[in-house]
C-alpha cells in the first residue's frame, strides 16, 4: 500500500466519521450554474482591493500604451505593414472604442474575469 492510498484511507475514514458530505444531497450530481459574470468579476474584483484595481489598472495601461501593429517576414527580415485591416481593426474597435480602451477592458476580462472574447460583427 503506497502513501497515496494510505493518505485517501486516513481521509475517507475521517470524513465518514464527521458524516461530511463533500456534494450536497440536493445537487445529487446535477451541476450548479450561478448568476457570476464576468461583468460582476470585474467590477466585485476591483473594488475588493485597492491594491487590486493599482496593480490590474497599472498593467492595463501599459498593455494599452504599447503601439501595435502588423508585420510581415520577407526573406528573413520582418517588415511592417502599413494599414494592414488589422492594425485599422486594433487603433479602432469600433465607433464607441478606441485602441486603447480595447487593450484596458482586455485585460481587464483577462485578469479579473478569466477570459477574453472577441467576435467578427
Amino acid at each position: 500500500m503506497g502513501i497515496k492510498h494510505y493518505f485517501q484511507k486516513l481521509l475517507m475514514k475521517a470524513i465518514a466519521k464527521a458524516n461530511i458530505q463533500l456534494v450536497p444531497s440536493y445537487q445529487s450530481g446535477r451541476p450548479v450554474y450561478s448568476d457570476w459574470t464576468t461583468a460582476n468579476a470585474i467590477t466585485s474584483g476591483l473594488k475588493a482591493s485597492n491594491w487590486v484595481y493599482a496593480c490590474i489598472s497599472k498593467k492595463a495601461d501599459a498593455v494599452a500604451s504599447v503601439p501595435w501593429y502588423v508585420e510581415e517576414l520577407k526573406g528573413e527580415e520582418w517588415t511592417r505593414v502599413k494599414n494592414h485591416p488589422l492594425e485599422i481593426l486594433l487603433q479602432k474597435a469600433n465607433p464607441f472604442m478606441s485602441g486603447q480602451n480595447l487593450f484596458e477592458r482586455l485585460i481587464y476580462h483577462l485578469d479579473l474575469g478569466g477570459t477574453v472574447f472577441g467576435t467578427q460583427i
